[in-house]
């Protein structure tokens, strides 16, 4: 855990609820964005598969890493 993180926590401990709750939303906005980007990717990778790339020209491509493509041709 970063000192900015630990920090953070720390002032939690000050902040009104609806300062809390504000700082949940955005944590699970990020956290779904994420997924979004990840789904999107693997889409791209699993179209690139179907057109025969190689696994590093999709990682490439994708930003996949080599392990996620292999699962990904495996039906994963």
């Amino acid at each position: 855990m970063k000192f900015v993180d630990i920090k953070n926590d720390a002032d939690k401990h000050n902040w009104t609820q609806a300062e809390l709750d504000a700082y949940d939303y955005v944590l699970m906005r990020e956290q779904d964005d994420k997924g979004r980007i990840t789904k999107v990717q693997k889409d791209f990778g699993r179209k690139l598969i179907k057109r025969g790339f190689s696994n590093e020209d999709i990682a490439e491509d994708t930003g996949l890493n080599i392990e996620q493509i292999a699962q990904l041709r495996n039906g994963e």
